[in-house]
């Protein structure tokens, strides 16, 4: 019989976390157009049901996807980038993660995230030669995203598989 690919076998499960509404529905879009499921968190709502922390959240997906949202509360100072956390905690657990901000515009120049987070992509996304811990979209384009998070998780399957 012939082997349809991970994403064929599996409906895959992705968190969302973004703090803004409307980003979380573009991303609810093209996640589901890749017919997976969305799970949308917002980290400065809360009672939707669902656990009460994305923490939580991340150690029941396949996937995140997140923005570098600041939330107070987590992050002491001006615009100290709080989904950072987000990706350590998805590393720590070993589950695919991309970041998806606005760290340029269409010029690549700085913008919105992108002063706090350029010593990030500068002294390390740059400079690591072959894979990278996570994936990285400096652009709110949730296709894009998507494409990277697919292409991460079916390294890793493929990887695995030829390991049995």
């Amino acid at each position: 019989m012939e082997d349809k690919g991970f994403f064929e076998r599996k409906c895959m499960n992705i968190l969302i976390i973004d703090d803004k509404t409307t980003e979380i529905s573009k991303a609810v879009a093209a996640v589901e157009a890749k017919g997976w499921h969305a799970f949308p968190f917002n980290p400065t709502e809360y009672g939707n049901g669902g656990p009460d922390t994305w923490v939580e959240m991340v150690e029941q997906v396949d996937g995140i996807l997140t923005d570098l949202f600041w939330v107070p509360r987590f992050a002491r100072g001006k615009n100290a980038p709080s989904g950072l956390l987000v990706v350590i905690h998805a590393l720590l657990h070993k589950k695919h993660v991309v970041v998806c901000t606005s760290a340029c515009d269409e010029d690549k120049q700085w913008h919105h995230h992108g002063e706090a987070v350029g010593w990030l992509y500068d002294g390390y996304l740059r400079c690591v030669k072959g894979e990278k811990p996570f994936g990285w979209i400096e652009s709110k384009d949730w296709e894009a995203a998507c494409q990277a998070l697919e292409k991460r998780i079916g390294a890793s399957e493929s990887e695995q598989s030829t390991r049995r």
